[in-house]
């Protein structure tokens, strides 16, 4: 497929009329999908040692993995991006008048592509949408006097928003409260096995930072 920036045209709106369109602020979801891993996790092995009162190393290589689990549980439970991360949404068309992106603490939104009705990759043009990142989960809604343009029929990946997300680059940007609850998921696995349930104190304090949303 051909790729180019959607221009703006002479009116300064966007080509097409949008007909795919839906008529509320969710689209429907086709694909969510992480591009880029976080730099780090929002707690060491150190920090879970310490915590445990473990003081062998032989099972560092186990707590470096059970730190993996027990984030993608934590970002699960809260329908968060911890560590900043980029994703790729997409999505079955564009809504009537703005997206809701998954996984925040949105950051910034990289591109918007779609696939046009020749069956070309457009990136859209950054004056078409604003950002908003103030809410949760954060937005991009169309910009006054613009329309979303028209996207082909019958394309897999017809929408594509590629986003980043996260409370910041490194563990200290992420709430202590969240990373203690992930500390201590890690440390009842370690004791009993991963297939346990995390501790219900943990959870709740997950639960409290659960970001409630539809997609």
């Amino acid at each position: 497929m051909n790729t180019r920036t959607l221009a703006c045209s002479s009116n300064g709106r966007a080509p097409g009329n949008g007909r795919l369109g839906f008529n509320s602020l969710l689209a429907d979801m086709i694909a969510l999908k992480r591009t880029s891993e976080p730099a780090e996790y929002p707690v060491t092995v150190a920090e879970v040692k310490t915590t445990g009162r473990v003081s062998t190393t032989a099972h560092d290589t186990l707590l470096q993995n059970l730190i993996y689990a027990a984030t993608a549980e934590a970002e699960d439970i809260c329908n968060r991006s911890l560590i900043t991360q980029t994703w790729e949404y997409v999505i079955a068309g564009f809504p009537s008048l703005a997206v809701k992106l998954p996984r925040p603490k949105l950051q910034s939104v990289t591109s918007v592509k779609y696939i046009d009705s020749n069956g070309d990759e457009q990136t859209l043009a950054s004056e078409y949408y604003q950002v908003s990142t103030t809410g949760e989960p954060g937005e991009i809604r169309l910009s006054p006097s613009y329309q979303w343009p028209a996207v082909g029929v019958g394309y897999s990946e017809p929408v594509t928003i590629t986003f980043v997300a996260g409370y910041g680059l490194t563990s200290s940007a992420v709430p202590e409260k969240i990373r203690q609850a992930i500390m201590a998921i890690v440390v009842h696995w370690y004791d009993n096995g991963i297939g346990e349930k995390i501790p219900v104190g943990a959870y709740r304090v997950l639960d409290n930072h659960r970001v409630k949303y539809e997609l």
